[in-house]
C-alpha cells in the first residue's frame, strides 16, 4: 500500500511539473547570411545541431486576467480621453460666450459713448419720469465713464 502512494505521488508530481515547465529539443541552424533559425526540422542543406528549449505552458486563467486587466486600462483610457475630449468642447463653447457677450457689450458701450457724445445736453431720468440735466462737468464725468467702458469691454487682449 505504502509503494501505491509512493507511486502516485511520483506520477503526481511528474504530472504538475510537465503542466508547468517542460523540456523540448529543436534543431538550431544557421543559412548563408548568418541568421540563426529554430525548428523541428532542420532543411537539407542546413549543419544543424540539437539544442534544448525549456518551455514553460501557458495558464490560461493567467492569460485571461492579464488581458482582462489591459481591456480595463484601454476602457479607463477611452473614458479619460472623453472626458479630456468634453472639457475642450465645454471650455471651447464657454470662451466663445464670453466672446460673445464682450461683443455685446462692447457695442452697447460704443452705443453709448457715440451718443453721449453728439447730444448737446446729457440727462438722468427721476423716479417720476422728470429729466435732471447734468451740468458740463457731470457730462464730461458721465462722457469719461463712458469711454472708459468702451476700452474696458472692447480691449482685444
Amino acid at each position: 500500500m505504502r509503494a501505491i502512494t509512493i507511486l502516485a505521488g511520483i506520477i503526481l508530481l511528474g504530472l504538475i511539473s510537465d503542466t508547468a515547465i517542460s523540456e523540448d529539443w529543436v534543431y538550431k541552424w544557421v543559412d548563408a547570411e548568418g541568421v540563426t533559425y529554430y525548428g523541428s526540422r532542420p532543411p537539407a542543406w542546413a549543419n544543424a545541431e540539437i539544442t534544448s528549449v525549456k518551455v514553460r505552458r501557458t495558464e490560461a486563467q493567467a492569460v485571461q486576467k492579464r488581458l482582462d486587466r489591459e481591456g480595463d486600462m484601454r476602457a479607463a483610457v477611452d473614458t479619460r480621453k472623453q472626458q479630456e475630449a468634453d472639457s475642450a468642447a465645454e471650455e471651447q463653447q464657454w470662451n466663445e460666450d464670453v466672446a460673445t457677450q464682450r461683443a455685446a457689450n462692447c457695442k452697447t458701450a460704443q452705443d453709448r459713448l457715440n451718443a453721449y457724445n453728439t447730444a448737446h445736453r446729457l440727462y438722468r431720468e427721476l423716479e417720476d419720469g422728470e429729466r435732471d440735466y447734468l451740468d458740463d462737468d457731470q457730462t464730461d464725468t458721465a462722457r469719461a465713464d463712458a469711454h472708459q467702458l468702451v476700452d474696458e469691454w472692447c480691449d482685444n487682449s
